[in-house]
């Protein structure tokens, strides 16, 4: 996954259950089990539109 993102290539990510799990660049997509959560939240908050 990080290897894609550094390439510039959209990314999917599965079962980020939590803010440790992030990469840098974060993945475009991150999923989660919790998606109310208020860390997915804050994760995710500039990617929501």
């Amino acid at each position: 996954m990080l290897s894609g993102r550094q390439a510039g290539v959209s990314v999917r990510g599965w079962d980020f259950d939590s803010a440790a799990l992030a990469t840098t660049p974060l993945a475009n997509l991150p999923a989660t089990n919790t998606p109310e959560a208020a860390w997915y939240q804050t994760l995710v908050k500039d990617a929501i539109t």
